[in-house]
């Protein structure tokens, strides 16, 4: 699935931001075979002509399955996370000054690469169930969330 912002709609006046939505499944996303992501991933935000660039910023929510990087429990943790790009039409140099940007042509912006970089970027490296989560023994590899060990500990 392809997630497009009309670009026309947003030419039609300047500053005037154009309110978008998309619910996608993770699977649809393309992330790979390790996708975290289940259910629907929720895109929301709004694409504005500043008069130099077009501008497309939102928000990404989504619900993914984890494993504890203390106790290696499976989890479900949601992720919002958000996203904030600029745009100008192909064949436009833009100014040095103005950093990084995008590029887009016809009468649509495609924002399904930026998704699903910013959802690839949004993955925690070490997810925890809960701030109170005790860990695993280091040496029977026991949860202390569940049980104590006679292991005598470093």
């Amino acid at each position: 699935m392809n997630m497009r912002l009309n670009v026309l709609q947003a030419k039609q006046q300047v500053g005037v931001v154009v309110p978008f939505r998309f619910d996608i499944a993770g699977q649809d996303l393309d992330l790979g075979d390790a996708v975290p992501w289940r259910g629907m991933v929720a895109v929301e935000g709004g694409l504005v002509d500043t008069g130099r660039y077009l501008e497309v910023a939102g928000s990404i929510r989504a619900d993914g399955d984890f494993e504890c990087g203390r106790c290696l429990e499976s989890m479900c943790m949601a992720v919002t996370a958000d996203f904030a790009e600029r745009f100008v039409a192909d064949g436009t140099t833009p100014n040095q000054a103005d950093g990084d940007v995008g590029f887009y042509s016809g009468e649509e912006l495609d924002i399904t690469e930026l998704v699903r970089e910013t959802l690839l970027l949004a993955e925690p490296l070490t997810p925890v169930c809960s701030q109170e989560c005790l860990g695993l023994c280091p040496q029977c590899a026991l949860n202390f969330n569940k049980d104590r060990c006679s292991c005598d500990r470093i």
